[in-house]
């Protein structure tokens, strides 16, 4: 399951450690799966009610550790000795599986709001998360279909230079390098025509329906994400894409540096993005970390501030 490490302008606990939190996240995610697919399979559902550690302990009810820490020039995080126990459960209705691909669905959909969670508080604030991202379908298919290291940034809202806010595109950063995806859908086996006009024209059947050029978007998020990967000294390639998974998309020429993805070809892109086995990389983690900063960030302080659970409550 891919990483939601930044929703828009809302807080995200990989503010506070990019190098923790990923690879943290990874352990949680195994170590439940582990125990509930036990349970499951030897029809023992009386799970206890808590467990002692995080490294060592079925992972229902883990100890997970609350971070404090402080930048230093090295970016790297100075711990405290607090720490602070989480409670993490994952409820299974396991009356209602009846096989294994539909108890990995029910993993996934709770691990889907658990995202949702450490996209929008941290141990001490929390963003009011509306409710439709629960439901955004672009934004399940990217977290549940691809792998644990593939950490993603969705629609962030850059601040840059002091000017004012920008809203980018989907940016997801993986092991062996960064992607900026722009996603245009709609119905199936549409075609979009493309140009260098301010507008793209989609047609289905009978209908035409202007829609905002997707390579201005692009392009613009491209420029940001480079910018920052340049002067960090990043070497991870950079690719810009335009994705169109259930239609066409027809432009008369080549489009320089960004690359068209439509139902011809989304199968290959797929399975490539899917298929990698990358574990996790300091340039990735680098990266990822350096455009989270420059995000904007709107949050309150919690009421419950030492609450930190994994169960998305």
């Amino acid at each position: 399951m891919a990483q939601l490490v930044k929703l828009q302008d809302y807080t995200s606990r990989y503010e506070w450690n990019m190098y923790h939190y990923p690879s943290h996240f990874y352990r949680l995610k195994r170590s439940q799966w582990d125990h509930i697919y036990r349970a499951w399979t030897r029809n023992d559902y009386e799970l206890p009610q808590e467990f002692e550690g995080e490294e060592s302990s079925p992972p229902l009810f883990s100890k997970m550790k609350a971070l404090f820490g402080k930048r230093s020039d090295e970016e790297e995080w100075t711990l405290s000795d607090r720490d602070e126990e989480e409670r993490a459960t994952l409820p299974i209705r396991y009356d209602l599986v009846t096989s294994e691909e539909e108890l990995k669905q029910q993993f996934l959909d709770q691990l889907f709001l658990v995202q949702l969670k450490w996209a929008s508080s941290t141990l001490t604030d929390q963003s009011d998360l509306d409710p439709k991202f629960q439901y955004d379908p672009i934004l399940r298919y990217l977290l549940q279909r691809f792998p644990d290291t593939m950490l993603t940034l969705y629609h962030p809202i850059f601040l840059l230079n002091g000017k004012a806010a920008t809203e980018a595109e989907i940016i997801l950063v993986t092991p062996t390098g960064v992607w900026v995806v722009t996603v245009i859908e709609g119905e199936d086996d549409a075609v979009w025509v493309g140009g260098s006009d301010n507008f793209w024209v989609k047609r289905y059947r009978d209908d035409e329906k202007k829609i905002l050029n997707p390579l201005l978007s692009a392009r613009r998020t491209g420029t940001i994400v480079s910018k920052m990967m340049k002067e960090r000294a990043v070497k991870l390639p950079l690719h810009q894409i335009v994705l169109c998974r259930n239609g066409y998309i027809d432009i008369p020429q080549a489009v320089y540096g960004v690359e068209m993805v439509d139902k011809r070809t989304y199968a290959k892109w797929f399975h490539q993005m899917r298929n990698e086995r990358t574990s996790f990389k300091s340039e990735q983690l680098r990266i990822a970390k350096v455009l989270v900063e420059h995000c904007q960030t709107v949050s309150v302080i919690r009421s419950n501030p030492v609450e930190n659970r994994f169960d998305g409550e």
